[in-house]
């Protein structure tokens, strides 16, 4: 990876108004990228673009060695927002208790048990051949 990457921790982010735009999931790690909101708390934080009410990063936020999952799909459709990307809806809820991960979504319902998740910023460019 090349040294643009850098990790932001989960409470440096407000997940209700992300934009999820992938999710992945294979045998080794469950990635989700997304356009996240990231909090004036973060060394990372900028201010908003004039268009924007908040300061987006791309990221994507990977779970490794997971177990036990569940995902009921949504039937609902995706958007295309005003960059004409694919977009899956928000988080409408992320909650953790003892490695159990619960994350609700236009995209659907998910529970796993996981580390705490890395989540890492780029460009957007390499964010996108990341996930």
């Amino acid at each position: 990876m090349s040294s643009s990457f850098t990790e932001i921790d989960l409470d440096d982010l407000y997940l209700m108004d992300s934009f999820v735009l992938k999710i992945d999931v294979d045998p080794e790690a469950i990635a989700i990228l997304a356009d996240f909101v990231v909090l004036p708390t973060s060394p990372l934080y900028t201010a908003p673009k004039p268009h924007e009410s908040h300061c987006f990063k791309r990221a994507v936020m990977t779970f490794a060695k997971w177990d036990n999952m569940y995902w009921h799909r949504s039937d609902k459709r995706f958007a295309i927002d005003a960059d004409g990307e694919i977009d899956y809806g928000g988080f409408d809820e992320f909650s953790s208790y003892n490695n159990h991960y619960v994350i609700r979504g236009t995209f659907g319902d998910m529970s796993f048990d996981s580390n705490v998740p890395k989540i890492t910023l780029a460009k957007t460019a390499e964010a996108d051949t990341v996930a």
